[in-house]
This record gives structure tokens, sequence and C-alpha cells, in this order.
């Protein structure tokens, strides 16, 4: 009986439920800018707890989008698909913000070259 007690209560704690927000797809604006290479896929993200009901800070979209560009140290992340996840267990939970998309890095243009003096 005590080992089936145990058993019961182990479940309970790690019992989890996971919810999927599909936030949607996103991209840097390209205005001016010439794609010189595209450095594959790349992935970021940023999370957050919550314990008691109570969120200790918030997830951030800057931060993931931050962590995207630096794995594959591109200028930009573009076509990125964001996805929101939440996984609760009973006394806690664990929110968290995914990008993933393909990374990319500018050309130089001719005139970021003219104002630091080279021709």
């Amino acid at each position: 009986m005590k080992y089936i007690l145990t058993t019961a209560a182990v479940i309970i704690i790690l019992n989890a439920c996971t919810s999927f927000h599909k936030t949607g797809i996103t991209s840097e604006p390209l205005a001016g800018k010439t794609i010189s290479e595209n450095l594959g896929q790349t992935e970021g993200s940023d999370l957050t707890f919550r314990f008691l009901w109570y969120m200790i800070g918030m997830p951030d979209f800057d931060s993931a989008m931050k962590r995207a560009k630096e794995s594959k140290k591109a200028d930009a992340v573009i076509n990125a698909e964001v996805k929101e996840t939440r996984y609760s267990f009973i006394l806690f939970s664990v929110d968290s913000i995914n990008i993933k998309g393909e990374a990319v890095k500018f050309a130089q243009s001719e005139s970021k070259d003219k104002a630091k003096g080279k021709k």
C-alpha cells in the first residue's frame, strides 16, 4: 500500500500539461539592405517560471531574437516562426518563447564605407 501511495504521489507531482500558442511568423525590416549570406537555420529562446501562480519575470521576444542572432553571428533573422509554450505542473510552470528562422548577414553598403572615410 505504501508503494502505491508513493507512486501515485510521484505521478501527481510530475504530471504536466503542455500548451502551445503559435504567435505567428515575423521578419526584420530589410528595406535598403542587401543579404550577402544565408547562414542557415537558427534558434533562440527565452523562458521564465511561475511558482504558486506568481510569474517571476516575463519571457522576452527581444532576448529570444538576440540569442537566435548570436548563435550564428547574424545581422538578422528572417522568416522566423515564433512559438509560445507553457509547461504546467501542480505548483509551478515554465513559460517560454522559441524563435526559429533563417540567419542572414547583410552586405556592407558603400555609404557606410564613405562615412568611415573609405573609398
